[in-house]
């Protein structure tokens, strides 16, 4: 019976040794079902030295995307693979996220160590595979098993270990599918992010502002996740391509709250909030300047960093419910966006925790869900575009109808100044001419014509405003009656050179003799023209 017992153990065992080597061709399941990883911690261990097999004993991975959680500890990955076939094989394996600092893998085969480079920490162009993601070549000799170990060191970040096997093809397919998908995404986020800070230069409104900056951190803060900050900007890695994901990330809370903030009002419709957002800004402030303190305060930074932006959500739940609870309106465009940003942080946090399956849709929740909330946001901004333009409307109808009042009042006192001058203007007149009529003393006479003239002149003033007021209500009409334009002349003419008397200015006056003596026409506009 003890050697029934002891012979199916060594089955067992040799069965567990044949399925722990993976053949792409022939194995059942996942690479990852076939990989053991152990935690060095802070130890720097050589290959030699991690190459223990107790190290790696009962510790397995649990999903195709086996997350370890916010760590800057040495993790190391081994397992075997085969090529069954007789011709030497090329694959490709995508492995720890694109901003892993230290990614190295080392290839034995025979007693010889091939090692190869990839992560953030070097240069772009040391890599294995000159990619924007962790990728390296394996290259298979025919009918040959090779152990592979994978040593992974991240600054504090969330270190993920997914082992993605392609072949060349599929790899091929696989990024051209990425790129149309990413092109859409951050082209999106740019058309947004520009149109809208176009309408903010010329409606001068901080919401387009906040939002325009808010996008393009959002995309910002992606293409540092995806490795496109570290390959086309910061090529050499180094100080600031190692901070680039929470620089941008803090700036993308910053910016959505205070878009969120002016959008909703916040200061006039919940001051009770606003104490809250202003809390958060000085967090916000506190963790940015402990990016640039030392690599622990880094460190630190990126489990604070994701909790605020936790909170900092929950915040904008709670400004949007709290402003439905007291029935005021807000877009529904601006609250579906907030919904599709939740839904998309949820799967990305779930995706990341090992909770939800690996796949291409939850890999790529947190650009669904964003690109799905820009979306949004836009058309509640396209709304906000339209209540300025009504309300830009209904102040320039009540700006032109206080016009208008103000002209008819104006009109009006005008037109009663005018018709009270006119009655004291022409009794003077009247008088002046019963005196010339009457009086025989040439200086008598000679005041009294200085009167008349005086006095027609400022008719002809008051004449003036009257018809200014009617030419502004478009009721200006012309009389039409015969007269003599010779006498017309020459009473303006005494009324001027007595002016010019007065003043010491030669005045001279020419009239044409064949003047006639009689025309049609309107006097009053005759003598305004002349």
């Amino acid at each position: 019976m003890k050697h029934l017992l002891l012979l199916t153990y060594f089955i067992g065992l040799s069965l567990f040794a044949q399925d722990a080597i993976y053949d792409p061709l022939k194995s059942k399941g996942h690479l990852y079902e076939y990989a053991n990883f152990y935690d060095a911690g802070h130890l720097d261990l050589t290959l030699d030295e991690v190459s223990k097999e107790s190290l790696f004993y009962n510790n397995v991975l649990e999903s195709e995307n086996h997350s370890v959680g916010f760590t800057s500890n040495n993790y190391w990955v081994r397992f075997h693979i085969t090529n069954s076939t007789s011709q030497p094989t090329t694959y490709y394996l995508e492995t720890a996220r694109p901003v892993t600092d230290v990614a190295n893998l080392y290839q034995i085969e025979n007693n010889q160590v091939k090692h190869f480079k990839s992560g953030d920490k070097i240069p772009f162009s040391e890599r294995q595979v000159k990619h924007r993601a962790t990728v390296f070549k394996l290259d298979l000799p025919p009918n040959a098993t090779q152990q592979i170990y994978l040593h992974f060191k991240s600054d504090g970040e969330t270190l993920s270990i997914p082992l993605n096997l392609y072949t060349e093809t599929s790899f091929l397919m696989m990024n051209y599918s990425q790129q149309l998908f990413l092109g859409l995404f951050y082209g999106l986020l740019f058309l947004a992010g520009i149109i809208y800070l176009f309408f903010y230069t010329s409606l001068k409104e901080k919401s387009f502002l906040y939002y325009g900056f808010y996008v393009f951190s959002i995309g910002f803060m992606q293409s540092a996740l995806d490795g496109f900050i570290f390959e086309f900007i910061f090529p050499e890695g180094g100080y600031l391509n190692s901070r680039a994901v929470l620089i941008t990330a803090l700036l993308s809370n910053f910016f959505l709250l205070k878009y969120c903030e002016h959008f909703l009002k916040v200061d006039t419709l919940l001051k009770g909030f606003k104490k809250v957002y202003n809390v958060i800004y000085v967090i916000l402030s506190v963790l940015f300047v402990m990016l640039f303190i030392s690599p622990k305060t880094l460190e630190i930074v990126y489990p604070l960093s994701n909790l605020n932006g936790l909170f900092s959500l929950i915040l904008i739940l709670s400004t949007v419910f709290t402003i439905r609870y007291k029935r005021i309106a807000i877009d529904s465009y601006f609250s579906i966006g907030i919904f599709f940003l939740v839904i998309g942080l949820l799967g990305f946090v779930m995706n990341n925790l090992s909770l939800l399956p690996n796949n291409f849709y939850t890999l790529n929740s947190a650009k669904f869900g964003s690109g799905l909330e820009v979306i949004f946001l836009s058309l509640s901004m396209t709304n906000l575009i339209k209540n300025l333009r009504i309300e830009k409307e209904t102040s320039q109808a009540v700006a032109l109808q206080k016009s208008e009042e103000i002209s008819q009042l104006k009109t009006y006192f005008m037109s009663n100044m005018s018709h009270e001058l006119r009655t004291p203007i022409n009794a003077i007149m009247g008088i002046a001419e019963n005196e010339l009529m009457n009086s025989d003393n040439n200086d008598t006479r000679e005041q009294f014509e200085i009167i008349k003239n005086a006095s027609l002149s400022l008719l002809s003033n008051v004449n003036d405003i009257i018809d200014f007021e009617k030419i502004e209500k478009n009721e200006l009409k012309l009389n039409l009656e015969a007269f003599n334009p010779s006498i017309l002349l020459h009473q303006i003419n005494e009324n001027w050179s007595e002016e010019a008397q007065r003043k010491g200015l030669e005045f001279k006056f020419e009239i044409d003799k064949d003047i006639p003596i009689k025309v049609q026409g309107d006097p009053e506009r005759f003598i305004q023209i002349v």
